[in-house]
Parts: structure tokens; C-alpha cells; sequence
């Protein structure tokens, strides 16, 4: 990535650096360096299970923050839907989740990392005025942007496959896997964006429907809405399918062969008629699981690679019988 500049920018948030030997740059520093909140600073850290806060002065900071050439920020936005702190707040409890889960591989396998020492605490984000920010080390570009080849391609699937296994051996979802969250760094592919992260044993409503139809299940908006009933679930499983057929998502080679084994795994779920909470039992500790198989069919398409049928039709059967 070059510096100074916004890497991403959605409904929720933009990434952009922390800081840049250009001061006139889109930067946390140019950030805080116009901020009228001179007393009114606060970081945020992790100690134990809780997150704490400190109150600090602009003066007392600014400097720790000057040099951050390796680090980039999400700034949270604010829009009539979405409430910038609250998603902040998520994301930091994602962080302080997956913190513990990786442990001392949490560099390995994620982008989450402290960006100085307060009191002794590691900081992981930062507030002023209605500013609300997490901080991540800085790495190349999500997958959207690679140009793979066979071997990066292993790789990919190697490293995400490797974190997916962890999480849920730990019981515990992204719940928005997708390309777009998924970065290349030096050392390989790590998931990012934690904020909609969940423990597999939340209640149903709170694993969230999220992200592209192409990359999450339908049983989420099921499992989401109570008074969503088997036949509105069945017209949206059409809805979606004829979507997939027409998209561009899989070349005509794959279309057909993929169309089929999605259509069986909907029509047998729904076949089993279960309770909600039944399904969420299920299924949910495989959503992440199901959305990485269709990125490597999407990464494999995109980039005239040869599918790994085998392994990715292991991973869709996990929602056969």
C-alpha cells in the first residue's frame, strides 16, 4: 500500500493511515492535528477481559502517533442506520475476542495489532469529538485486488482455511467473510473486520445477515427475523439462485455443477423443517465455512485457476445430509 491516501471506504467506514510524512494527507494525524478536542483525547486498551479508557491530552499524544508509518486506521462513520460508536465499540470487543483466541499468533493470522503502550495497557483505538477509530498494522491489498497464480493461490486457501479452523474450534464466526475482508500481507492472507464477529453460541438474532448474497448463507436472515416463515424463506432461496445463475460469479464450465449442489443443500435444509434454534445449532458454526468455499471458486474464476472441486465440495457438504 502507498501512503496517504483512503485504501477502502463503505457504508460504515473508511481506511485510511495513521500518519504520513505529508501533513496536508488524509490521516488520523491530520485528524487530531485540526481537532478542536485539545482535553478531550481518549484511547482505548484491553486489560484482563474489560476494555479501559483513558482521558489524555492532544499534547500528550500527537507525538506517539507522528511516526506510525506501518499502521492504518478504520475511521467509523456515521450514517442514519448506523451509529459510528456502537460499531466501534463492536469492533473493539471483536478485537479483544480474537486477541485471546490467536493469543501470541494473533499477528499470524490477523491485522489487529497495538499501536503503543498507555500506562503500561497496548492501544487498540481512539476517540475525539465524534471521531471513533480502530488501529491495524498496514499490509498490501484485500483479494479483490491480487493477481494470483497457482501458488498464491495455495496459499490463500491454506492460511484463511488455517484461521477458519481455529475460530471454530474456539466456537466462535466472523460472520461477514468475504473479499473484501480478506488482505494480503508479507507474511499471507489474514481476515479483518471483526465487528459483526459472534460466538457460535449467541442466540440466533444476533448472527447477523450480512454483506453480499454471494457470500453468506440464507438460513442468517432466517435465523435473524422470528416471524420469517418457510415459504418467504423459499421464494428468497429462488430469488437467490437465479441470481447466482445469471451472475458472472462462475464461468458456464462451473455454473451448472455448482447451481445444482447449491439448490440440494437449500432444498434439503429446508426439508428438515427445524426449529430456529435447531438450525442455528447446525449450521451456524459453518456460515464462515460456506462463505470461504464460494471466494475460492470466485478468486479460481477471476484469476483462470483450476477449481479445487474436491476440497470445496468437502466444504459445501457441510450443509448436506
Amino acid at each position: 500500500m502507498k501512503s496517504g491516501k483512503i485504501y477502502g471506504e463503505g457504508v460504515k467506514g473508511l481506511v485510511k493511515d495513521v500518519s504520513y510524512i505529508k501533513r496536508d494527507k488524509k490521516t488520523l494525524y491530520n485528524d487530531l492535528l485540526i481537532s478542536d478536542d485539545d482535553n478531550n483525547i481518549i484511547l482505548y486498551g484491553y486489560k484482563d477481559t474489560k476494555i479501559i479508557t483513558f482521558k489524555v491530552k492532544k499534547d500528550d499524544i500527537i507525538n506517539l502517533i507522528e511516526n506510525k508509518e506501518n499502521f492504518i486506521v478504520k475511521e467509523f462513520k456515521y450514517a442514519f442506520y448506523f451509529d459510528n460508536k456502537v460499531n466501534f465499540k463492536n469492533e473493539l470487543k471483536g478485537f479483544m475476542k480474537i486477541i485471546k483466541i490467536f493469543d501470541k499468533s494473533i499477528e499470524k493470522f490477523t491485522t489487529i495489532k497495538y499501536i503503543f503502550k498507555y500506562n503500561d495497557v497496548k492501544i487498540y483505538g481512539i476517540s475525539f469529538g465524534s471521531k471513533y477509530y480502530t488501529f491495524s498494522s498496514k499490509c498490501n491489498n484485500t483479494v479483490d485486488h491480487i493477481k494470483f497464480d497457482e501458488k498464491l493461490f495455495k496459499k490463500f486457501i491454506k492460511d484463511i482455511f488455517q484461521s477458519l479452523l481455529i475460530l471454530q474450534k474456539r466456537n466462535y464466526i466472523h460472520n461477514d467473510l468475504k473479499p473484501d475482508n480478506i488482505i494480503y500481507c508479507k507474511d499471507g492472507f489474514k481476515i479483518i473486520d471483526w465487528e459483526l464477529s459472534r460466538d457460535i453460541k449467541s442466540k440466533p438474532d444476533s448472527i447477523i445477515y450480512t454483506g453480499n448474497i454471494r457470500y453468506n448463507h440464507p438460513l442468517k436472515l432466517y435465523l435473524k427475523i422470528p416471524f420469517f416463515n418457510l415459504i418467504i424463506y423459499k421464494m428468497i432461496k429462488y430469488l437467490e439462485i437465479e441470481i447466482f445463475k445469471k451472475d458472472k460469479y462462475l464461468n458456464k464450465q462451473h455454473r451448472e455443477e455448482y447451481d445444482n449442489k447449491i439448490k440440494d443443500s437449500y432444498n434439503r435444509i429446508l426439508e428438515l423443517n427445524l426449529s430456529k434454534n435447531k438450525l442455528h445449532k447446525i449450521f451456524t458454526k459453518y456460515f464462515d465455512i460456506y462463505s470461504f468455499a464460494l471466494i475460492i471458486i470466485y478468486i479460481a474464476d477471476n484469476n483462470n485457476l483450476k477449481i479445487p472441486f474436491k476440497f470445496v465440495n468437502k466444504l459445501l457438504d457441510k450443509f448436506l445430509f
